[in-house]
């Protein structure tokens, strides 16, 4: 695999969490005695990722003070914002610190997908940007938000008729940061209707499930698969 940097959208506020997320960054909520973050970084680990860039917004101190410049032999960097920016103006503002190819991760969110079925996909598919992961929601975690045809190519984003699932893993080109012309925006609102517009973003399909800690509820079920682990 030769993409070997991640970016990680870490600046959310977490207000679905509150009170947990009054005092602290949602990525850093403790989920089986750890930070959230952390079970991130660890996968990355596994996938053979050298460099993770954080995408730092509220309360960034708390995440640079635990995690600093090094974590089991990541390299840590970080891009903190001044005032919220949205997902994609959080993009937009690393784009000096992004490398020609990079994975994008929720930092709410852990996949143990295989990072190199992204980047297969996206060396395969040569007009692409930006390569998704498609979870195929056999378990139905959450409802579809995806429309991706038989060449896996991403025709839609939310709305009905969709027949997958954003898993929150995603591998670009930095020459996608082209498209990202004013801050605030939003990936999902902003950007991915650019590139669908175009056919410059396509999917990677999987079955392998995510955890997210975007509620209560789904908190709750992350803690249960992290015991004992």
């Amino acid at each position: 695999m030769k993409t070997k940097q991640a970016a990680i959208l870490c600046g959310g506020l977490g207000t679905r969490l509150i009170p947990v997320t009054s005092k602290i960054p949602k990525c850093m909520v403790s989920v089986a005695g750890k930070p959230f973050l952390e079970y991130v970084l660890l996968h990355l680990k596994k996938q053979g990722i050298k460099k993770a860039l954080l995408l730092t917004g509220y309360l960034h101190g708390q995440i640079k003070e635990y995690f600093g410049n090094e974590f089991e032999g990541i390299e840590i960097e970080y891009s903190p914002e001044g005032s919220p920016l949205g997902t994609g103006g959080a993009l937009k503002n690393a784009k000096g610190k992004l490398e020609e190819t990079f994975f994008l991760l929720n930092g709410d969110t852990y996949f143990p997908v295989a990072l190199g079925e992204l980047e297969t996909a996206l060396l395969k598919n040569k007009s692409a940007l930006a390569v998704l992961s498609a979870y195929l929601n056999s378990e139905k975690i959450a409802p579809n938000n995806l429309l991706v045809d038989d060449e896996e190519k991403i025709l839609q984003y939310g709305g009905k008729n969709c027949n997958c699932v954003d898993a929150g893993a995603s591998v670009w080109r930095k020459e996608s940061l082209r498209l990202i012309k004013t801050v605030p925006c939003s990936l999902e609102k902003d950007i991915y209707p650019e590139l669908i517009k175009h056919g410059y973003i396509y999917a990677s399909k999987t079955d392998v499930r995510f955890y997210d800690i975007g509620t209560f509820e789904r908190l709750k079920i992350a803690e249960e698969f992290f015991k004992g682990r």
